[in-house]
Order: C-alpha cells, then sequence, then structure tokens
C-alpha cells in the first residue's frame, strides 16, 4: 500500500524525460566582409598558394614607393623646418641688429643725461655740506663756553697744560668730569678728519691733530692716575666696615673706575665682584696676603685699536719698473679692441645676442692689466719705535734685493706681499681686518698700596712717598713681590720644565752625582771632554729657586648692547708689539645665558673682547622698496640676522630685529647713514663690507664699474621701484649684475608676479626674458623690450606716468641717503 502511494507520489512529481539524441557540431563563426575591410590587411593565402614573381616584384615596387614617398615627405617637411628657423634667425638678427643700433645711436645720449642727473644730486650734496661744514667752523669760532678749540695749537696747549699742573682737584669725581671734555675734544678732532674731503686737509695738519690726540689720551691716563693715588691714600678712611677693604666705584658716561685695595690681608680670600659692574676677580694666595690694589677701568672706546698695524686696509703701490711695460701692453689691447670693434662692425650675424659682453670683457681686461703689478705697503705707524720699524724693514728689503741682484725677478703681485706680511705676524696676534673688539676696553692693573696713615695719640703719623702711581708688574721679580708681603710657593724641576742640561743638574743635587760609567757615556755622547775622577770633579753650579706665580681667574659680565652670535675670545694688548694677542689665557668659559666670560691669566694689563667681524656675510637675500614719498624700507636677510632699516628723506634707523635686545638702544633712532654703519659694527652686527673684506668671507666677483653704477641707478629710481635679490646673479659673471626689479606705488610687500630680471654690464641694461624660477640661465632678452644704456633709463622709460612722477620729485636728500646706504652693504657682491 505504501508502496503505491510513494510510487503513484513520484510519477507524479516525475518531470517527463525527452527522446536522447546527438547535437551537430557548431560549425566556426565566419567573418563578415566589414571586418576583413576594417583590418586593412588582404585575406591570407591559404599554405599551399604560392606568390608568384610577377606579384612578388609588384609588393616589392609598391614598397619602394611608399618608402619614398615618405623620405620626401620628411625633406619636405625638414626643409621647411630649416626655412622656418632661418626665417626666424633673420627676423631676430634684424631685430637685434636694430635694437643695438638704436641703443649704439642713443647710447652717449642716454649717458650724458644719467650724468646730468647725479651731477645734479651730488652737486647739492656738496654744497649742503660745505654749507654745514661752514656753519659749523662758524659755531666753534663763536662758542664761548670756555672749551679749547682742539684745533688751535695754543689754545689746546694751554689748556693740557692748565689741567696737568692743577694739583688741588684730584678727586675721581672732579676728573671723571673733566674728562667729559677732554673726550668731547678727541671726538671733534676724529670727526674733522673724517668729515673732511680728501685733500683739503695738509699732510701736516692731519699730524698735528693725531699728535693733539695722544696728547690728550696721555692726560686723560695721567689725571686718572693722580686720582687713584689720591683714593688710596685714603683707603684705611674709606675703607668697607664688614671686609676692611677699599671697595669704590665711581663711572660717568664711557668711563668707570673701580678699585679695590687689600687693607685686610685675609688669606682665606677668594674673589670679590663689584656690584653692580659686572666684574669679578679672583686673587691667588699669594697676592691675597699682599699690599696690593686692582684697579679696573672699563671705558666704552677703544682708543688703542687705531695703533695696531692691521687696523687699517693695507695700501697697495704699483711697481715703477714695471709699469711703462704696462702701459705699452694697454695701448697694444686698446688698438687691438678697436681694430676689433671696426671689423665686428661687418660681422653682426656672428655677433651674440648678449652685445655687451665683447665690451665688457675689454673694459676689465684694461682695468685688470693697470691693477696687475699692485702691491701692498704696510700702513706706517705713529712714533719713534714705529720708525725705526720702517728703517729696519727698509734696511731688510734693501739687502734682500741685493742679495737677488743678476737673477730674473718678476713683479711681486698685491696678494704675495700682502701674504708675507702676515706670515710675518704672529699666529696669536689679532688681524683686525678680520676681528673687531666689541664692548670697550678694560684696564686691570696691579697697584701698589701707598703707606697708611697711623693714628697715635691723637696724632695721625703718614709715611712720605713717591705722588706717582705704582705698578706691580705680574709676573715679575720673586724680591719685589717679597717686599710686598707674598708667600710665594717654590717651584719643583718638574714643575719648572727646565732644559735638558739644567735638568741634570737638578738631578745631581736630589740624586748625587752620577756613576763614572754614566758620565763617561754622557761625556762621549755630547763630545765633551772625558770625565774628571771624582776629587778633582768641579763642584756643581747652584741652582737659582724658581717661585711659581699663580694666574689670576677673572669674569665679565658682556655689556648689554652687543650682540654676540659666537664664543668671544679674551684678547690682551701687547705694548712691546703694538698689537692685541691671543695667548696668556686659560680656562676659558662663555656663559651664554648669563652673558658672562671667564678665564684666567697669567698677566695683568689691558683686555678686551673680540668677534669675527664677518659672521652675517654672505648674505642669503635682500629687497628694498619705496614707502611713499622720499621713504623706503630696506631689509636684509643675513647669514644670521635679520634687518629692516627705515630710510626717510636724509636719516636712516634700524626698525628689526625686535627680539634682539642688545639693539634696542639702535631700534628707531633716526641718524645719518655713516653713523648708522659705525653704530652697528659698535653693537656686533657688521653687514657693511671692507674693500678687503674679500680675504676673509665668499664673495660674488663682480666688475667694479658696472657694480657702482647700478648702485646709483638703483637709488634714482628707488622712489617709484622696488629691488630685490637674484639666483642668477651669482651665475651671470663678473661683467653683469642680475637683479629683479618692479614698479612699486603702495606701501605694501611687492607680488611675486611683478617681479622681473633685469642685467646690467659696462655697456648697457636690457630686461631679460628668464624669471627667477625659470630652470637655467639666459640672456636673452624679454619680447617687446629695448636695449638701454643703464638701468635708469631702463626703467624710467618703461615706468608709468605716475611713476616719473615720483622719481622726478625725490628729494635729493633721500636719493643720497638711500645711495650711500646700498653702496656700503654691496649688495650685488656680498649675496
Amino acid at each position: 500500500m505504501r508502496s503505491r502511494l510513494f510510487g503513484c507520489h513520484r510519477s507524479c512529481t516525475r518531470k517527463p524525460q525527452l527522446p536522447k539524441h546527438k547535437m551537430p557540431p557548431k560549425s566556426p563563426p565566419k567573418k563578415s566582409a566589414s571586418s576583413t575591410k576594417s583590418s586593412g590587411k588582404p585575406p591570407k593565402k591559404p599554405p599551399s598558394a604560392k606568390l608568384s614573381k610577377a606579384e612578388k616584384e609588384k609588393l616589392q615596387k609598391e614598397e619602394e614607393e611608399r618608402k619614398l614617398k615618405e623620405e620626401e615627405e620628411a625633406r619636405k617637411k625638414a626643409e621647411e623646418e630649416e626655412r622656418e628657423r632661418l626665417e626666424k634667425e633673420r627676423i631676430e638678427r634684424e631685430e637685434r641688429e636694430r635694437l643695438e643700433r638704436e641703443e649704439h645711436e642713443r647710447h652717449d645720449m642716454e649717458m650724458a643725461d644719467l650724468n646730468a642727473v647725479l651731477d645734479n644730486v651730488d652737486s647739492a650734496i656738496n654744497s649742503q655740506e660745505e654749507q654745514r661744514r661752514a656753519n659749523a667752523k662758524w659755531e666753534r669760532y663763536m662758542k664761548c663756553d670756555g672749551s679749547p678749540d682742539p684745533t688751535v695749537t695754543q689754545d689746546i696747549n694751554t689748556y693740557m697744560s692748565l689741567w696737568r699742573e692743577d694739583k688741588d682737584n684730584s678727586e675721581i669725581k672732579t676728573v671723571l668730569q673733566d674728562s667729559r671734555q677732554l673726550l668731547a675734544l678727541i671726538g671733534e678732532l676724529e670727526f674733522l678728519m673724517s668729515d673732511t674731503p680728501e685733500g683739503e686737509l695738509s699732510e701736516s695738519d692731519l699730524g698735528r691733530y693725531r699728535q693733539t690726540i695722544r696728547d690728550l689720551q696721555e692726560l686723560l691716563s695721567y689725571k686718572l692716575d693722580e686720582a687713584t693715588v689720591d683714593m688710596l691714600k685714603k683707603a684705611t678712611a674709606e675703607a668697607d666696615i664688614e671686609s676692611g677693604n677699599l671697595q669704590k666705584v665711581s663711572k660717568l658716561d664711557d668711563i668707570i673706575v673701580m678699585l679695590w685695595a687689600n687693607l685686610n690681608k685675609n688669606p682665606r680670600f677668594k674673589s670679590f665682584e663689584f656690584p653692580g659692574e659686572g666684574f669679578t676677580f679672583e686673587l691667588p694666595k699669594p697676592l691675597a696676603t699682599a699690599d696690593v690694589g686692582i684697579r679696573v677701568i672699563k671705558t666704552a672706546f677703544d682708543h688703542l685699536s687705531p695703533h695696531c698695524r692691521t687696523f687699517y686696509p693695507r695700501k697697495k703701490k704699483v711697481d715703477k719698473s714695471a709699469a711703462p711695460e704696462e702701459e705699452e701692453e694697454k695701448k697694444e689691447e686698446e688698438d687691438t679692441k678697436d681694430g676689433e670693434e671696426g671689423e665686428k662692425e661687418g660681422e653682426d650675424e656672428e655677433k651674440p645676442l648678449d652685445a655687451d659682453d665683447e665690451d665688457a670683457k675689454s673694459v676689465a681686461s684694461g682695468r685688470k692689466s693697470t691693477t696687475s703689478a699692485a702691491g701692498s705697503t704696510r700702513e706706517k705707524e705713529e712714533g719713534e719705535n714705529e720708525g725705526k720699524e720702517g728703517e729696519e724693514k727698509g734696511e731688510a728689503e734693501e739687502g734682500e734685493e741685493k742679495e737677488g741682484e743678476g737673477e730674473d725677478k718678476k713683479p711681486t703681485t698685491a696678494e704675495a706681499e700682502e701674504e708675507e706680511e702676515l706670515l710675518e705676524l704672529d699666529e696669536d696676534v689679532i688681524d683686525l681686518r678680520q676681528f673687531s673688539p666689541l664692548g670697550g676696553v678694560m684696564y686691570m692693573e696691579l697697584l701698589q698700596l701707598p703707606p697708611q696713615p697711623v693714628t697715635a695719640r691723637g696724632w695721625s703719623i703718614v709715611e712720605v712717598v713717591d705722588e706717582n702711581l705704582r705698578r706691580i708688574p705680574y709676573p715679575g721679580e720673586p724680591e719685589d713681590l717679597k717686599k710686598l708681603g707674598a708667600t710665594l710657593t717654590l717651584a719643583t724641576p718638574a714643575e719648572e720644565k727646565p732644559v735638558a742640561k739644567e735638568a741634570s743638574q737638578a738631578q745631581m743635587l736630589l740624586e748625587g752625582p752620577p756613576k763614572d760609567g754614566a758620565a763617561k757615556e754622557g761625556a762621549e755622547g755630547e763630545g765633551e771632554q772625558p770625565a774628571q775622577p771624582e776629587g778633582e770633579a768641579a763642584p756643581p753650579a747652584p741652582v737659582q729657586p724658581t717661585y711659581i706665580t699663580p694666574p689670576v681667574g677673572v669674569t665679565i659680565k658682556l655689556p648689554s648692547t652687543v650682540a654676540f652670535y659666537e664664543e668671544p675670545q679674551p684678547a690682551r694688548w701687547s705694548w712691546s708689539g703694538k698689537h692685541w694677542r691671543l695667548d696668556g689665557f686659560t680656562d676659558i668659559k662663555y656663559d651664554e645665558e648669563n652673558k658672562t666670560l671667564s678665564f684666567k691669566t697669567n698677566t695683568f694689563g689691558l683686555l678686551t673682547v673680540i668677534q669675527d667681524s664677518h659672521l652675517n656675510m654672505p648674505f642669503q637675500s635682500w629687497e628694498i622698496r619705496p614707502r611713499g614719498n622720499n621713504a623706503a624700507l630696506f631689509t636684509i636677510i643675513a647669514a644670521i640676522v635679520e634687518l629692516e632699516i627705515e630710510i626717510k628723506d636724509d636719516k636712516c634707523c634700524l626698525s628689526q630685529p625686535e627680539d634682539t635686545p642688545e639693539l634696542d638702544h639702535l631700534r628707531k633712532k633716526w641718524m645719518a647713514p655713516k653713523d648708522l654703519v659705525k653704530a652697528l659694527r659698535a653693537a656686533g652686527v657688521n653687514i657693511f663690507p671692507e674693500p678687503d673684506s674679500s680675504k676673509f668671507v665668499s664673495m660674488t666677483k663682480k666688475d667694479e664699474e658696472a657694480e657702482m653704477l647700478t648702485y646709483r641707478c638703483m637709488a634714482m629710481t628707488l622712489p617709484a621701484f622696488a629691488f630685490s635679490w637674484s639666483k642668477w646673479n651669482a651665475e651671470a659673471g663678473e661683467d653683469r649684475i642680475v637683479m629683479q626689479a618692479a614698479e612699486h606705488l603702495e606701501d605694501e610687500p611687492v607680488n611675486e608676479d611683478d617681479w622681473c630680471c633685469y642685467v646690467q654690464s659696462v655697456r648697457r641694461a636690457k630686461k631679460l626674458k628668464i624669471n627667477e624660477f625659470s630652470e637655467e640661465f639666459s640672456v636673452d632678452h624679454a619680447e617687446g623690450s629695448e636695449l638701454r644704456s643703464n638701468m635708469y633709463h631702463m626703467l624710467t622709460d618703461s615706468a608709468s606716468e605716475k611713476a616719473r612722477e615720483r622719481i622726478q620729485a625725490a628729494n635729493f636728500r633721500f636719493l643720497h641717503c638711500a645711495g650711500e646706504l646700498i653702496r656700503a652693504t654691496r649688495l650685488f657682491t656680498y649675496s
């Protein structure tokens, strides 16, 4: 029953089965005619079929015709391209020739126009300066304040004699008050010598002014010594209650006198700091028990460095023997250059686009030929000692010339002579062309105390001694130090580090005489006489005792008005050599956070702190842009610091950086460009190269004539144009000056898209096709621009009417101030 049910169920649900049969095989799809045509290839014949000879020849002929057709088309295309290239070159050549011809026609006229503009500014400035000097001279003549005229010998001699003989006013306060007038007289003479145009002061007047300055400096030193003696005589009465020693500080303006007298003679004395003056000294034990005093005079001025032989730039001299030959060579070069110029007039097609290259090179080569035999001469020092040194050097040079007679000698170049001069200097001697003393000078001296008054039974007894200030040389003779009560330590032979012969004598005293064998060996090795027997041996020479003079510790608080961008170095003055030296210091430590410099020295004397003068060179970039009428903003990003200098009329001031407290005393202080240069250098920020700075810093050598012409043109167009540094200046060569310029009439930063590159050479100026973002440098001029003889006409001719009006209406004082500041930085050479 169940099977039926299930079977019925299956029969009802099973699908009907179709009869099984085989399907026919699928035939491959046939290619349509359209697909065959689209492929572009003839249908392949079955492999059994072969091409006939006629068919092969036909196919080969068709292939050759196709190749010939392609070659003909390529030839026609190349010919067309060549015709286009030649046509383009012809158009460019004709355009270039037209521009050069036009520039050549108006070159003399444009240069005459530029010289007239510059002469007007120079004459106006010269007239103003002459009037200022005349007014100052009249005001000095009419001055009735009792101060003498330092230029009148009789007046200044009377002033110095009266002050030297005045013994009643020897107090330190009175001396400092009187020194204010003396320093003003020195400053007046220095300003007079620097402000007077070259040639207006005779050599005799200059020598007389320099001698007057030295006499005034000597008088100031004499009066300070006199006041110091007066204070030391009263040391006991003015001693400090706690320490029992004299501790006195007197200061006025640029002079600070610190005096300490060892009245207590406490052997446990370690160090003393003058409160508020940032000067700490640590005496060694022998001096802590001696009748000595310490005087420190800090001055904000430096009267010593001008006496160094390395203070002034080394002057170059021309070898007279080589001068005639160079003149002949120069004439020949000029003749050949004239001939070449005549030939080049007919060869304009082969002349390069930058036509001023050859002119610039010829000018540069002519200028180099006149300076190639230039030599350097040592700066003559003043005084009798310097004259003797000059005579000795002259005799030595004459001796060298005599020794070299008969030999073929080439003229010595300036570089070789300067190197020989530098080799004569000791390695510890400071070259003031490379380094600068900063923060003034410190006179630290060890003094002998005069006898102090003794009070007994109502009487004050004082020993009368010499009134002069007695300085103690340190290290000095042990007998002199013992007289002061100093307890010196005897040095051992090992500490003395004597020579070999002295060491053997000391060893004989300590260990006994050497053995006979050793004595014989030593005698034979030294080539001396044979050793004598013991009975006949001479007694050894007595060894002189040697005492140790330990160093003095000094800690200086660096001035708050000087920025130090590297670890400063202490230096001491050498009276014999008249120069600063680096030796004599140990344990030098610089605390940058507290701005203190500590060291140990074995000598007393004159100290200063030096820093490299070229830390901020070369510059990374610069920009100068106008800020309205007769105003501009000058930005220089130097190697370490970024500065902003504002220019307004004939004054300028430092406005940035604001995060350098050492420059707070200069910020927003308007002054003349010369005064700003001097103030920034004194503050440790030197962005003003000297003529010989190229020896100490990498630079981009540029043609001096083209460089100075560019500076003048920049200043004349600054009222309406902004200028900036260009990276192509370093790649343009010596004869080209490359910069960025843009017309700018608003007091806001210049838009980057407004800058254009310009080039100035000795011959002409032009606008370049490249910009600051181009891949490579090119001297091609910009399309639509013209060639001009100078940047002044290049910019003014393309300027707007408003820009021209602003340039013409500019004040000549502003133009001169801007030009003087730009020339002082030498932007194109040191950036």
